[in-house]
């Protein structure tokens, strides 16, 4: 995975998050959680391994 496509894909885990929190009565918040945390890990790793990577990934929790 490129390091452009890993920070792509931390900053939509933070969008499915965002989403989670304003889905109406709850519906699917768990699902979506556990989504935006596994798209986070997994661009999380790969940057980790990743030799040019130099920059950290944004904080996955929500910007209120």
């Amino acid at each position: 995975m490129p390091e452009r496509v890993a920070h792509i894909l931390a900053d939509y885990a933070i969008e499915v998050r965002k989403l989670a929190y304003s889905l109406p009565s709850g519906v699917g918040e768990t699902a979506a959680l556990r989504l935006s945390e596994e798209m986070a890990h997994d661009a999380g790793l790969w940057l980790s391994r990743s030799s040019a990577a130099r920059s950290h990934l944004p904080s996955a929790s929500p910007s209120l």
